[in-house]
């Protein structure tokens, strides 16, 4: 299983997905997110909740975590200054020497480290192969039910289209009826128009007429008045002269009256006796009449 080169993965150059932080970084061996570490906000370990991904590699020590075992998968690392893959050193590990002091060769316990080892890469490519069969499994499986969730949306989608085109239909429909219910409104209301237009001729036309004869009217009255004012000057006239013939009646009257005293005076005289016949050839004075009446004198 080859590495990620401690050239072009360093710390310096990654940083957490989710925070950001760019310390204690482990990268997944499967999808290759990059999260922090638990001793950070442990966004890796979130990860691996998440999606189950066992292997994580930590990118400052290139050694492998297995979530599932909670340990390092085996003691194999980077090494800095060539980039090869050495095993920790441990206490069963070690270089024989001669009497002399000179380099015997890898001796029994460095030919049991290396199948050892080799063991350990065997095994390790056995998890890692059946840790990837069982990723795809899994997302074959979520696959399958983004497939269906897909199936779904475009059941979706299609029902809210004929929805969609229903109401379209519907609203095409209720404007139609709209425009025509708007037209005969408009209709109704020309033909309101033209009725109101008549009946506003027609009432001009009798505003006119009644305008006309009340003009009429007032000649008529003025007219009326001014024969009221000569039939007042006449009356009053007309008072004047009953009053001056009531006056000359009055005087007539009155002088009926001496007239008709007058000659009862005389046939008494002339007819009587005694006082009467003493008077008979005298002159009989008539009083001074009131004011407006004549005097009138008769000899016996």
């Amino acid at each position: 299983m080859p590495f990620a080169n401690s050239s072009n993965a360093t710390p310096s150059l990654s940083a957490c997905v989710d925070c950001s932080s760019t310390t204690n970084l482990w990268i997944c061996l499967i999808c290759g997110n990059i999260g922090c570490g638990r001793y950070g906000r442990a966004h890796a370990h979130a990860h691996y909740e998440h999606t189950t991904h066992l292997y994580a590699l930590e990118l400052e020590t290139q050694r492998v975590w297995d979530y599932a075992g909670d340990g390092y998968v085996h003691r194999l690392i980077q090494n800095k200054a060539d980039g090869k893959l050495v095993e920790l050193p441990s206490a069963s590990m070690g270089v024989r020497e001669g009497e002399s002091g000179g380099r015997l060769g890898p001796g029994l316990a460095d030919t049991l480290s290396a199948e050892k080892i080799e063991a350990i890469g065997i095994e390790y490519s056995y998890l890692l192969t059946s840790q990837l069969d069982s990723q795809r499994e899994y997302y074959e499986e979520q696959g399958a039910e983004l497939k269906g969730e897909v199936e779904e949306l475009k059941l979706m989608v299609q029902s809210l289209g004929r929805e969609i085109e229903k109401e379209r239909v519907s609203a095409a429909e209720e404007r139609e009826r709209r425009k025509k219910e708007e037209e005969a409104g408009i209709d109704e209301m020309y033909r309101d128009k033209v009725k109101a237009e008549k009946r506003a001729e027609k009432v001009a036309d009798v505003a006119k007429k009644l305008e006309k004869e009340l003009r009429e009217e007032r000649a008529v009255s003025e007219g009326l008045l001014k024969n009221l004012g000569k039939m007042k000057q006449r009356v009053a006239e007309a008072d004047k002269e009953k009053a001056d013939l009531c006056v000359k009646i009055t005087d007539l009257e009155d002088q009926v009256r001496d007239v008709m005293f007058f000659l009862e005076a005389k046939t008494k005289i002339e007819h009587g006796g005694g006082a009467e016949a003493e008077a008979a050839g005298g002159s009989i004075e008539i009083p001074s009449s009131p004011p407006g009446k004549k005097k009138k004198s008769t000899k016996g």
